[in-house]
């Protein structure tokens, strides 16, 4: 992923800008997104100490899927949907959810602030933000028991699955940049956290810091817009 992202900032910097651009009125993104939950081997909850559920996974990836509309010469607002998939729960002291999944879809409404678009020169091209959006979510987790019965040969373990909805807020900043009048690329970095109650774990919240690089469609543009 940090491949990625630096080819896509060397792309900024190398790539001549030439031809003029007209102003977006609403577009389309979609992305894949990759992701780490902060905190330690440990979650400690109100005296409750355990080993953590979400910042255990090593293994966190999905894709999202965005479209806004600009309000104004430097805000836009919008509606995003993310899909994150959890796996491979690894600790080096604990087993207690080895073999565990999660599923996470959140939708956003966001608020975005940005430069002014330009009609000539590097932003014409470019733009650079900053939004927040309240999270309202949904989780499925899957987790494996410890206790296991034999039938006929084989070792079958349970399997708990819960659903819950959750509420968090989420921060980022970002870059988008117009290859043409219609396609361009994005990269975004953001902060996610969010606030629950599980009946399998102690975790009460979690704090995802997420990377998201994707592909900009262009839906309509500004007739005319006065700066």
């Amino acid at each position: 992923m940090r491949k990625s992202i630096a080819l896509y900032i060397l792309i900024l910097l190398c790539l001549e800008v030439n031809g003029q651009l007209f102003s977006d009125r609403s577009n389309l993104y979609a992305g894949f997104q990759t992701g780490v939950f902060a905190g330690g081997e440990l979650f400690n909850h109100q005296g409750t100490v355990a080993p953590s559920f979400y910042s255990n996974f090593s293994h966190n990836y999905g894709y999202v899927l965005k479209q806004s509309v600009v309000l104004s010469p430097c805000y836009s607002a919008g509606l995003k949907v993310t899909m994150l998939y959890s796996e491979n729960w690894q600790s080096d002291r604990y087993s207690s959810y080895k073999g565990a999944d999660s599923k996470i879809m959140a939708v956003l409404p966001t608020l975005e602030v940005h430069n002014k678009f330009s009609h000539y020169g590097l932003f014409n091209r470019l733009k650079l933000y900053a939004n927040i959006a309240p999270v309202f979510g949904w989780s499925n987790t899957s987790i494996k028991s410890n206790i296991f019965y034999i039938k006929g040969n084989v070792e079958v373990n349970e399997v708990f699955i819960h659903d819950h909805f959750f509420v968090g807020v989420n921060a980022g900043v970002g870059s988008e940049f117009a290859f043409t009048n219609r396609f361009g690329a994005f990269v975004d970095l953001s902060v996610q956290e969010a606030f629950f109650r599980h009946p399998f774990f102690v975790d009460s919240r979690y704090t995802l810091l997420a990377a998201t690089l994707g592909v900009r469609i262009n839906l309509t543009k500004h007739k005319r817009f006065i700066y």
